[in-house]
């Protein structure tokens, strides 16, 4: 009984989803905010703190709904539980990963373009404190 009303997907899951909360809400009050770091490369370890706690969601969601199709092969159904106690969405998640992998590249062109355009890429900036020799 337990096997059948398992669902990784909601506890690792609401786990990931939480992490790549936490990764935005990070990245956006080190953008949004003007505070004057102690050090000059201070808004880029929260720009990274941000990117490790969003790409850290991403897996432990991907983990969850991986061990969510392992349970429903040995029950040789598929199990459709949901993340919150029913599906979300009405065809199976597998269904959305190539829109999902376009929105990512096309969300990572977009941040390299902000990137650019900030001169956060330009040879002549200080490099940081982890990557000087």
């Amino acid at each position: 009984m337990t096997a059948l009303t398992y669902n990784p997907v909601r506890i690792l899951g609401l786990a990931g989803l939480g992490l790549v909360g936490l990764g935005i809400v990070v990245a956006l009050l080190s953008l949004a905010t003007n505070l004057a770091p102690a050090r000059d490369d201070g808004r880029f370890a929260y720009l990274f703190a941000a990117l490790v706690l969003a790409s850290a969601g991403v897996n432990v969601f991907s983990i969850g709904a991986t061990f969510n199709y392992i349970v429903s092969l040995f029950h040789q159904r598929r199990i459709r539980q949901g993340l919150l106690g029913r599906p979300i969405f009405r065809t199976p998640l597998e269904a959305h990963f190539g829109w999902m992998g376009v929105t990512a590249i096309l969300a990572g062109i977009l941040v390299y373009g902000v990137a650019v355009w900030q001169h956060w890429t330009d040879p002549t900036t200080r490099a940081p404190w982890f990557a000087r020799p």
